[in-house]
């Protein structure tokens, strides 16, 4: 979301508009974080902070999804335990020979051998002891502790049932103050007669848009992936909060805006079939061209990956950055369930350890998924693939630029894939999902089937996927030569091409 945001304020400032934000102080850093790791000069945007936000949900770190980060404390195991590693310990010393020691050592072995075998009959004698009473002990414990078991077992489903009705109560409490941030806010908005239509660039801030009542409200609705997979996103209260936003932000709105034709049918449409089709615009994303000119020199790209790059672990794909050898794919996106990093991070251990093709895989993703992180530690490729988030937009097209390939296994997408433009724009091959946001995009602009059938492949088929890598590997400098093509399409539809569209909607027009 982020970057498209930003394409908008490069194709906005490109065309002579002043863009003025309207934001609160508990979303101020993030915003300016946001826009200067993209490149957005920050002269060209007036940023208007309306007032401090809710020192709750600033406290809460409310951010639309409440996440309670638990902190597990590692176990110590015990006196028992603890006795039981001195004695390793000290066996570990007494097998610890050297010249020096190893007489000593010997008589020392020889003394608690021969106190062993002097007290063993004794050692026995008790141990029997011990064992016969525990059993008798145990035998009158089975019964209470069969008692025992079904109160812990009912305490414990109370206690869990009591954890998830504080956590959804404390949900709702936040989505509450969060609510009456947004009434504030558009009441601010509202007052301020300079302002007379406001663009929303996502559909989540539902009771803003629902708050505002002088001023237009134009909602760019980017896709509803929470619906369209389910089982891979939190329902209960956060799904419920989620969709009611949503569908506040949409109702309320005087246009909507859809990143593509399918977006706008298949869920628009679908999921609100109450909102009319002429309030309904399609502006496809813009394409980068030319991307060259804002790429780090190979000099400062090695310093920063230095700077970010654990040494020990990644110091193989550092110094292969840095020397222009080696080969990489990368996978610039965040890592959501929808994203399907699961599927490439597989693609990229079958590569090397079926195929015994040696490639590295980087992917610029802020946050990992339980499910990669677990598989990536399972299967020991953490010093195969590297995650480098928020990475400076120079940066970003330098490992582009360098990439043996750019990967895109995404099952779905609300527009048009912009890794495909910005490879092309850097002179990297790019190979994507078989989805059909990719097809629309490729038609829309004349692309032939026949051509870009070789580009794409099928998100649910790893082998599909491993053998398409290997082709692109094979035949990178054909893939580049058969893809400019795009180049031309791509300059026929800039940023300032697509800031215009959204200009004309703004204005009513």
């Amino acid at each position: 979301m982020n970057v498209l945001f930003a394409d908008l304020l490069i194709g906005a400032a490109d065309i002579g508009e002043v863009v003025r934000v309207f934001t609160t102080r508990r979303h101020y850093d993030g915003l300016i974080k946001a826009l200067t790791t993209n490149g957005i000069d920050l002269g060209k945007v007036e940023i208007k902070v309306e007032m401090a936000g809710s020192w709750i949900l600033r406290r809460a770190r409310w951010g639309g999804v409440a996440m309670k980060k638990s902190k597990i404390r590692a176990s110590t195991g015990g006196r028992m335990e603890a006795v039981r590693d001195r004695l390793i310990v000290l066996f570990a010393r007494l097998l610890d020979f050297s010249p020096i020691t190893l007489i000593p050592k010997m008589l020392l072995a020889f003394l608690l051998v021969s106190l062993g075998l002097l007290t063993f009959p004794l050692i026995f004698a008790l141990g029997a002891l011990v064992a016969w009473r525990a059993i008798w002990r145990r035998r009158r414990a089975i019964a209470h502790r069969l008692r025992i078991m079904r109160f812990l077992r009912i305490f414990a489903n109370f206690k869990s049932s009591i954890d998830a009705t504080i956590q959804n109560e404390k949900i709702k409490f936040l989505e509450a103050s969060y609510r009456l941030e947004s009434r504030r806010l558009g009441r601010i908005i509202d007052s301020d007669e300079s302002v007379k239509c406001i663009l929303f660039i996502n559909a989540f801030e539902g009771y803003l848009v629902e708050s505002i009542h002088r001023v237009r409200k134009v909602v760019v609705f980017p896709d509803l992936v929470t619906a369209a997979f389910p089982s891979r996103y939190p329902q209960g209260v956060l799904g419920e909060n989620l969709h009611i936003s949503i569908s506040k932000a949409i109702n309320n709105a005087n246009d909507v805006i859809c990143y593509s034709n399918y977006t706008r049918d298949r869920q628009l449409r679908r999921f609100f079939p109450s909102v009319s089709a002429e309030k309904i615009s399609v502006i496809p994303q813009g394409f980068f061209v030319d991307e060259l000119g804002r790429t780090s020199s190979r000099s400062e790209a090695f310093q920063i990956l230095r700077a970010r790059v654990p040494p020990v672990k990644h110091i193989e794909l550092v110094e292969m950055l840095a020397k222009g050898e080696g080969k990489y794919l990368i996978y610039p996106s965040v890592d959501r369930p929808h994203k399907n990093t699961i599927t490439l991070v597989k693609a990229v251990e079958k590569l090397l350890r079926v195929e015994q093709i040696q490639v590295k895989l980087i992917c610029t993703s802020h946050s990992i998924s339980a499910e990669v992180l677990e598989y990536i530690q399972e299967r020991r490729l953490d010093r195969e693939i590297l995650f480098l988030p928020t990475v400076p937009i120079a940066m970003l097209n330098f490992l582009i630029a360098n990439a043996a390939a750019v990967v895109h296994p995404s099952l779905a997408e609300g527009g048009d894939i912009f890794n495909v433009s910005r490879a092309v724009a850097l002179g990297a091959p790019v190979i994507v999902s078989d989805i059909p946001v990719v097809r629309e995009m490729f038609l829309r602009y004349s692309i032939s089937e026949n051509l870009f059938s070789g580009w794409i492949f099928d998100p649910y088929d790893l082998n599909k996927l491993v053998k398409m890598i290997q082709v692109v590997l094979a035949e990178r400098v054909e893939f580049v030569r058969a893809q400019h093509i795009l180049a031309d399409v791509h300059k026929g539809y800039t940023f300032s091409d697509m800031a215009r569209s959204y200009l004309n909607v703004i204005n009513g027009n």
